[in-house]
């Protein structure tokens, strides 16, 4: 059932202590953001899990950074995102239309592969990911 890409397995004690401590990690540095406001042309970085447990957290800390950016280009990189479901999908079509209503070209780059496929399967692959000429 290819399940194991889904969960975090570690074969020892130590090891799932760092696991456990990465994931902490990865919560609370859930946004990564450069100085928007100065420069027309900025990266997010999304990481960890987006699911309906931090989606609202998520959002709002994009908002308030697209709130500040001066008009130009955000690029969210998605490299950091081992899982997305529909509310994390929201998420990214919340961003991408308010980023568009201030000016701003919103794009998601680099996602892992469980994630592309979310998109995939939700066909929002259009709207959500940079596509290369």
């Amino acid at each position: 059932m290819r399940l194991q890409e889904f969960f975090d397995y570690a074969p020892d004690y130590e090891s799932a202590l760092r696991l456990i401590t990465a994931r902490l990690h990865e919560q609370s540095a859930a946004v990564i953001a450069d100085d928007c406001s100065l420069s027309t042309r900025c990266t997010l970085a999304w990481n960890g899990e987006v699911t309906a447990a931090n989606a609202e957290e998520i959002w709002e800390s994009t908002r308030a950074r697209l709130s500040l950016a001066a008009p130009g280009e955000i690029v969210t990189d998605l490299s950091g995102v081992r899982f997305i479901d529909s509310s994390g999908l929201g998420v990214m079509v919340r961003a991408k239309k308010f980023a568009e209503e201030r000016g701003i070209k919103l794009t998601f780059t680099s996602p892992q592969e469980t994630v592309r496929n979310v998109i995939h399967l939700a066909r929002l692959e259009g709207l959500l990911l940079e596509t290369r000429p």
